[in-house]
């Protein structure tokens, strides 16, 4: 508690609030108390991580002394923004990227050189048009060095089929992006007011997630900008506009008419925190090959994973010397929803089993049936499984294959829920002290009393894959839900026919075909819904027959139409005899990214967008996204626009740190693009760690590391040397280990071309001109005076012209660099500047002719 006194006022307000509301018997009252207390931990937690951070700040090594620095020189030219920048002021002695880089892109968007509107046809009389759309980046925040590598590719690209003299379109769009918005929000509301999202309500809290976008969704596009992103900004595309929401709900009502969306009962990834269903891309699985203890939300202790239990289901009747049968689990909290004991038909230590019964081992009154599937590992724990089909994947198929009962003992936010079995004298067995508490507390009661029924036959260390919620850290509980769900199956084959006869081409086929037709034809039907607030609400509405009592879903654009459908299909005459309900549900994200390469253009209206630039000529996006957004847009192009979505796909590598871990808020090492054009000192540094919410020991260690380096600090580097170090990573390898220093590089590099024009420009000036002319050397004259270190030269030009044009005719932009890294710097610089420094007129003449080569 002494804590409380070193925080500041406005903290100790709330603080004190916490402590003086009294804990009572009332329902309400109680939930007022709980969340009050989460408040006051949290409060305490980012006090003791500020003071940590604090005191890690003031051990760091000063920034003066250590940290890398660059000459910098500011534009001091007259230009108006928007206008083109005046380049006649004397140029600095050192290159500058405050100097060089300023005052072009607001003139470049003043000119609109990035609409297709602009376009000047070339080299044909017939218009040729490319198209891309931007991988549209979440709402919620500041882009990192993966949407960097994004754009630095896509610009490139988009920029040489402009050269081409194609009509191009580059589309820029954001992602409203639901459940990671949503937490931003609660998160701010809670802060500022003390309240949950369902206290103030579901209207108000989408207000208040719109006021928050409308001030903070424009932070990525600021971002892109000053990546130098030659996007058309006139064509902006929000996923939750007016028009695109249309659009989505268009393809659901199109679906689910066809069948192809249906509504059923399945198990599903559930988040205890979030209280909603996840998709797969949100699960973070992490292997553990030892016993190890997680820190989890919502526990004041470690949660231990990695660990076998095994425990004794006694027969109702032994079989001979058979009197019991020890199943090994991992899941000790989800013995209260068993349902049956499960056995290898195989197996011939359970042959003279299978059928009879076991007692349940928390209530012996309850007898579980033991039965035979195939499913089952003989050589995995005991051999015996129990059969949990409310809490886990395998266990669901496994309970409808054998028409097991499916009762869930969890409720929503992953407390115990359960109703007592009683005996026939109606007496329970006394465990409805487990009722409420958080599933793993209730984990260690049941060890407990199976410990003390002699029912515990002991441990043993098991790898395990723990699989979590990438957003809260919690672990992800398997659960019934009635959803929503996309049948994949039939959407699929169009997918991977659409690959097999080239209507779509993977560029990097040998690295990535085999992984899409496996996951298409593996893949289980898509669950859509999601229980949060923000996103695209289930257009589908639930009608009952208020006489018989007969309910069925029918999807509409309004509650009206929605309303005379279910009339005619009940045939009946009143909207009165009608009850109507629409489902308070949201579609996945990803439900609505997949029909970004077509409903950014326009459709299901055929706009003259659509029409020009439907399908996109190419898609290029992270590697990581090959099944959840690209084979989903295959799969909702194809089905819903009867053409392919996009013609070609590039992958690129995915962006990990110097440790080669992947860049993650929970790991806190992301790096904003920006504090590498800009350069960032530490203590700016450590900001970004405030706002990840990581623990004490995890925020310490990552300043620990980032003052390992330059005293924490990242130089001033600009956009085109951040672009030119991503750009010389392959996009063949699957991942890239980025270090900062690498900007650094470039930009040396950046300095030396400044140092070699400022060398060159010599040669061009009024007085060498003149001098030139003294000589009465033309250019004709000098053709005949080239020695063979010109001819040289001048090969090694057009070899290097060829290989960029090859390369970056097969995206290969890495390449490419090198082959303009190796010409200027080891032909052009180190030698033939060199062999014509006492010779101007010959430099002078042979770059004067050096464009005129094919």
């Amino acid at each position: 508690m002494l804590k409380v006194f070193s925080a500041s006022a406005s903290q100790r307000s709330q603080i004190y609030r916490v402590l003086c509301i009294p804990q009572c018997s009332h329902s309400k009252t109680n939930s007022e108390w709980d969340r009050k207390q989460k408040q006051y931990r949290r409060l305490l937690k980012q006090q003791t991580v500020n003071e940590s951070l604090k005191l890690a700040l003031k051990k760091a090594p000063s920034p003066t002394h250590q940290a890398a620095r660059f000459d910098e020189y500011e534009y001091t030219g007259s230009t108006v923004p928007g206008e083109k920048k005046d380049v006649s002021i004397p140029l600095q002695p050192f290159y500058s990227p405050v100097f060089v880089e300023k005052c072009w892109y607001d003139w470049w968007k003043q000119k609109g050189f990035f609409s297709p509107k602009n376009y000047i046809a070339q080299n044909s009389a017939e218009e040729e048009s490319f198209s891309m759309v931007i991988p549209p980046p979440n709402v919620t925040g500041k882009l990192h060095l993966g949407h960097a590598l994004t754009t630095a590719i896509e610009d490139t690209i988009v920029r040489r089929q402009r050269m081409l003299g194609k009509k191009v379109l580059w589309l820029p769009g954001s992602d409203h992006a639901g459940i990671a918005t949503q937490m931003v929000v609660e998160r701010e509301i809670d802060r500022i007011h003390g309240k949950s999202r369902y206290e103030i309500g579901r209207d108000k809290f989408i207000n208040a997630i719109w006021k928050w976008r409308n001030s903070k969704g424009n932070d990525i596009f600021n971002q892109l900008e000053r990546l130098g992103a030659s996007l058309d900004w006139g064509r902006q595309v929000f996923t939750l506009d007016e028009k695109y929401t249309h659009a989505v709900e268009e393809a659901f009502i199109r679906l689910h008419r066809e069948g192809l969306i249906y509504r059923d009962e399945r198990c599903v990834n559930w988040s205890c925190q979030l209280q909603s269903t996840l998709s797969d891309l949100e699960v973070d699985c992490t292997m553990l090959d030892e016993p190890t203890a997680i820190n989890l939300p919502g526990y004041s202790f470690p949660v231990q994973f990695g660990v076998m239990h095994k425990l004794a289901y006694k027969l109702a009747s032994s079989v001979g010397d058979i009197t019991e049968i020890v199943v090994a689990t991992t899941r000790l909290e989800t013995v209260l929803a068993d349902a049956a004991i499960a056995v290898n038909p195989n197996d011939s230590r359970y042959s003279s089993v299978i059928g009879r019964h076991v007692k349940h081992p928390l209530w012996q009154n309850k007898h579980l049936p033991i039965i035979a599937d195939y499913a089952v590992d003989m050589e995995l724990g005991t051999g015996a499984l129990k059969v949990t089909p409310a809490h886990d994947f395998t266990d669901f198929e496994i309970g409808k294959r054998h028409d097991l009962p499916f009762e869930t003992c969890f409720n929503p936010d992953g407390t115990v829920w359960f109703q007592p079995v009683y005996s026939k004298n109606k007496k329970a067995r006394d465990f409805s002290g487990l009722n409420g508490l958080p599933r793993f507390v209730a984990r260690e009661r049941i060890l407990d009393y199976l410990t003390n029924c002699n029912l515990y036959r002991g441990s043993y260390p098991h790898q395990v894959m723990l699989r979590t919620c990438n957003r809260t850290g919690d672990v992800v509980e398997p659960m019934i839900k009635k959803q929503w769900f996309v049948r994949i199956s039939e959407l699929a084959k169009e997918a991977i026919n659409a690959v097999e006869k080239g209507q779509i081409n993977l560029i990097q086929k040998e690295m990535f075909i085999k992984q899409w037709k496996n996951w298409l034809n593996t893949t289980g039907d898509w669950c859509i819904s999601r229980q949060i607030w923000w996103g695209h609400q289930v257009p589908s509405y639930e009608c009952t027959n208020v006489h018989t009592k007969e309910c069925m879903w029918f999807s509409a654009h309004n509650q009206l139409q929605a309303q005379e459908e279910a009339m005619e299909a009940f045939s009946v005459s009143s909207a009165s005899d009608i009850h109507i309900k629409r489902d308070n549900d949201v579609l996945d994200t990803w439900f609505s990214s997949a029909l970004f390469p077509f409903a950014s253009l326009g459709w299901p209206t055929e706009t003259e967008d659509y029409k020009k630039f439907y399908p996109l000529s190419l898609m290029e996006t992270g590697s990581d996204l090959i099944f959840f957004w690209v084979a989903r847009m295959a799969m909702m192009g194809l089905k819903l626009t009867g053409k392919v979505p996009f013609e070609n796909v590039l992958f690129h590598p995915m962006v990990r740190d110097k440790y080669g871990r992947k860049m993650s808020k929970s790991v806190g090492n992301v790096i904003d693009p920006l504090h590498v054009i800009d350069g960032v000192l530490l203590k700016d540094r450590v900001e970004d760690i405030r706002e990840f919410e990581l623990e004490k020991t995890d925020a310490l260690k990552v300043v620990k590391e980032f003052a390992g380096y330059n005293a924490g600090t990242i130089p001033l580097c600009g956009s085109d040397a951040l672009r030119l170090s991503l750009c010389a990573h392959s996009t063949e390898a699957q991942s890239v280990k980025f270090n900062v220093n690498e900007p650094e590089v470039s930009r040396k590099q950046c300095n030396k071309i400044w140092n070699i024009f400022l060398y060159v420009q010599r040669f061009f000036s009024d007085h060498a001109n003149s001098e030139l002319n003294k000589s009465k050397i033309n250019q004709e004259s000098m053709k005949d005076h080239f020695k063979l270190i010109d001819k040289w030269s001048r090969s090694q030009l057009a070899l290097a012209v060829e290989t960029c044009n090859s390369s970056l005719n097969q995206h290969n932009i890495a390449v490419a660099l090198q082959a303009v890294n190796y010409f200027w710097r080891n032909v052009f610089s180190s030698i033939y500047l060199v062999s014509t420094v006492n010779t101007p007129s010959r430099l002078y003449y042979s770059i004067q002719l050096m464009p005129t080569i094919n």
